[in-house]
């Protein structure tokens, strides 16, 4: 739990809107979409335990340095 609370966010919900910038376009999808399917790296990462050391852009959003298509579709 500590480490939770260090580098998380332990008041998460999957109806959360999270604004992401996948390769310099702005995506926003609920946190409970991109944590649908378990186990995976976009369920580790939006899940909240790391909400405080994810990367983010000059105006707070999540920053993925992807390709916005991919990561749109």
């Amino acid at each position: 739990m500590k480490l939770a609370e260090e580098y998380g966010d332990t008041n998460v919900d999957d109806d959360d809107f999270i604004h992401v910038n996948a390769g310099g376009r702005v995506v926003t999808a609920n946190r409970g979409t991109l944590t649908y399917q378990k186990g995976t790296m976009l369920e580790a990462l939006f899940s909240g335990r790391w909400e405080k050391k994810i990367q983010r852009d000059e105006y707070g959003h999540i920053f993925l340095d992807v390709n916005p298509t991919c990561f749109q579709e």
